[in-house]
Formats: structure tokens, C-alpha cells, sequence
């Protein structure tokens, strides 16, 4: 039997416009536009920050799945990304 998440994203159906896979080391950032689909994010490994429009950043880590209840613009940021809400000195 599959996880219950599993199950819930196979009933959605769901279908990726396209899907980027992001691997970094130290400082790094990568900006999304509102392209006008649905997106989601998933960490496979590490940590790293997720800032919404008009929202506060949130930490996110392996194991997490966030999707946005509408299309968004969104940056996705190591923990310590230069002009980042949480950049450490």
C-alpha cells in the first residue's frame, strides 16, 4: 500500500507544465514568475527558504511538500542567500 500522501497526489491527477530539479551549494537563489499554472515544491534533501509574495519566507526541509492554492511568483533561496529575509553575516 502506498503513503497517504502518494494516494492523494494520484487521485489529483496532476500534470507538470515542467519540472526543475535545483541543487546547490552555498549562496544561492532561483526566482520564479507567476507563469499562470499551479507549482508546487518538494525538498529531497537539505533545507532552504521559500518566500511567497507578500509573505514571510519559510524554512523548508527534506520531506516537505508545499502547494500553493494558487499560481505565484516565488523565490527559493539557500538558507544564507545574499538578500535573503534570513541572510546570516
Amino acid at each position: 500500500m502506498s503513503d497517504p500522501l502518494s494516494e492523494v497526489v494520484r487521485l489529483l491527477h496532476p500534470r507538470g507544465a515542467f519540472a526543475n530539479i535545483i541543487s546547490g551549494k552555498g549562496n544561492w537563489a532561483v526566482r520564479y514568475s507567476e507563469y499562470g499554472l499551479p507549482s508546487f515544491c518538494i525538498v529531497l534533501d537539505g533545507s532552504c527558504l521559500l518566500t511567497v509574495d507578500g509573505h514571510e519566507p519559510i524554512t523548508i526541509s527534506a520531506g516537505s511538500f508545499r502547494k500553493p492554492p494558487k499560481p505565484i511568483s516565488k523565490n527559493t533561496a539557500s538558507l544564507m542567500a545574499p538578500g535573503s529575509a534570513r541572510t546570516r553575516e
